[in-house]
């Protein structure tokens, strides 16, 4: 079993070695055609250097399955910020933003929310007066005119506006207590407000009002000249045509009337017949 023979190569080796007879192609003749990588008789697959079997014609034969750091880790590729990192490196695409932009600067804060990160305002967004991060817009508060932290629905928001000193309440002494001069200049001011916007509004819906009239006046002015334009047009060609007009009454090649002929020129058809009672004598 364990005897060694001189194969066809010169070698001594042992039958079941797998150099016996590795000199012989695959033709049969020694030092003949060889089998290629892909068991191929005389192919054109070998082994590349990353150990790679392939056809020695492709062009990048010698380069398949070098990485972007000049070795054969296939892990390791170039990322969309031109860096050459490991495809599961944290790191990769750093330069890419929350927006998807390269280099844009953004990330994402703590509340979720995309925005520049040198922004000195950059924790601050996405979160409302009490300092908490909202989810909508429905749960965000905020400050009213009375300086409160609340949801525009609560029933108290810009409550101290609503508050009206009575003018007919007494004071503990028995005089009268009447509104404030600051609520009463704050009643003032509104409705002045008010009355400034009403005229306003008025002044806009009559100048809306006046710039129809005058559309609509133009508009009739525009089709009455074309009117009179159009008119005046048909007048001219029934001109034209009155006077190259000739009756046919006056043009003797359309008169339907026969020719008199004179009495002279006309045939005697009537023969005289004579007289019977001369015939008698």
């Amino acid at each position: 079993v364990d005897t060694r023979y001189e194969d066809t190569c010169g070698q001594c080796l042992l039958p079941t070695d797998s150099a016996w007879n590795s000199c012989v192609g695959c033709d049969g003749l020694t030092n003949g055609t060889q089998v290629d990588c892909a068991g191929v008789c005389g192919g054109h697959y070998r082994i590349n250097p990353c150990g790679y079997c392939k056809n020695t014609l492709r062009l990048d034969f010698e380069t398949f399955g070098v990485d972007c750091n000049g070795g054969c880790e296939l892990h390791l590729q170039f990322d969309e910020c031109g860096k050459c990192l490991n495809i599961s490196d944290p790191q990769r695409n750093a330069c890419i933003g929350c927006d998807d932009v390269k280099d844009s600067g953004k990330k994402w804060n703590v509340c979720g929310v995309c925005a520049i990160a040198s922004d000195p305002n950059f924790d601050a967004y996405g979160r409302d007066c009490t300092g908490n991060c909202v989810l909508s817009y429905v749960d965000t508060r905020y400050v009213d005119s009375c300086g409160q932290c609340l949801l525009p629905t609560d029933p108290a928001w810009n409550g101290c506006t609503l508050e009206v000193s009575s003018t007919t309440a007494s004071s503990p002494t028995g005089s009268p207590t009447t509104a404030s001069p600051t609520t009463a200049d704050s009643n003032s001011k509104v409705g002045t407000e008010k009355d400034t916007a009403a005229t306003t509004l008025t002044t806009l819906i009559a100048a809306v009002c006046v710039a129809a009239v005058l559309i609509i006046v133009a508009v009739c002015l525009v089709f009455r000249y074309l009117y009179r334009k159009q008119q005046q047009a048909l007048n001219q060609r029934f001109d034209v045509l009155a006077a190259t007009y000739v009756h046919m009454d006056e043009n003797p090649k359309h008169s339907i009337r026969a020719p008199v002929q004179p009495a002279s020129e006309m045939p005697s058809t009537l023969e005289s017949v004579p007289d019977q009672e001369e015939d008698d004598d």
